[in-house]
């Protein structure tokens, strides 16, 4: 499993990896972004799962959501507030 974590939090990304690491995602592959621009680098790959948190710095609440769905629309989306 590959997953997209869009966070601009690193403590907020530690704690995802760490549940991440804990949970039965153990062997998935974890990439990070800090922004929408950022998330843009990993289209290429497969992306099963984005976790994207809805206040980024070039992105906010809904646009947020639209802006991912656009660039991941066959991925699993979780709005994390």
């Amino acid at each position: 499993m590959n997953i997209l974590i869009v966070e601009d939090n690193p403590g907020d990304i530690l704690l995802l990896k760490t549940a991440l690491k804990e949970s039965s995602y153990y062997n998935a592959e974890v990439n990070c972004a800090s922004s929408i621009l950022q998330s843009k680098e990993f289209t290429h790959r497969n992306i099963d799962l984005v976790l994207v948190d809805l206040g980024l710095p070039d992105s906010d609440g809904v646009n947020t959501v639209l802006a991912i769905n656009e660039l991941y629309a066959d991925s699993a989306v979780i709005v994390l507030t």
